[in-house]
């Protein structure tokens, strides 16, 4: 179990930076929004899943390796390749931005990542290795929709936070005594 836990280090690192470009597209498509963000991905199926194909394949070729600690190696090599793949530098129009709604997504993809990793972790079974594998490299592999989830699961946090900010502004509002006064007319409103 050891070289297991150990195996996991790159690839929680390999979910952080896939993670990262998955938020990041999120952001730009405006949190989904309009289906946004499926269409991107739906526009965008080589960038997504451009890892499977050899993940699936360097799995399989490892499945011939009868020793769990040579599967564990052989798990760490695979996904250190994909990482150092990963981490080739593409043209951003715009970088990430760490906002409030995007440490809260970090927190609850992190939760949700976490419990698969206990979950595995508390039934763990030598035996198993190479499902628990298989299992992880795919979750991984769906990422951006792992990504989709957590912000559907965040909805009802973010409303709150909407709805606190609204709040706070119209407080703000009633304490400064202001009085209302309409434009009417066909100029000057627009510069007004």
């Amino acid at each position: 179990m050891p070289y297991f836990i150990l195996s996991l280090l790159p690839l929680i690192y390999l979910i952080y930076i896939k993670s990262k470009k998955s938020i990041h597209m999120l952001q730009q498509n405006y949190y989904d929004e309009s289906n946004r963000y499926l269409l991107w991905i739906k526009n965008n199926l080589k960038k997504v899943f451009v890892n499977f194909d050899l993940i699936l394949f360097l799995i399989i070729v490892g499945l011939l390796f009868n020793s769990l600690v040579n599967n564990v190696l052989f798990f760490i090599l695979v996904i250190i390749v994909i990482i150092f793949y990963k981490n080739i530098k593409e043209q951003i129009k715009k970088p990430l931005k760490i906002t409030s709604r995007v440490k809260r997504i970090f927190i609850t993809i992190s939760i949700l990542y976490l419990l698969l990793f206990a979950i595995i972790l508390f039934n763990f079974d030598n035996h198993n290795v190479v499902i628990y594998y298989l299992l992880l490299s795919f979750i991984t592999y769906l990422n951006y929709f792992v990504l989709w989830l957590v912000n559907k699961i965040n909805i009802p946090v973010e409303k709150c936070v909407y709805l606190y900010y609204k709040h706070l502004a119209q407080k703000k509002l009633k304490s400064m005594d202001l009085s209302v006064i309409g434009i009417t007319g066909s100029y000057g409103k627009t510069s007004s």
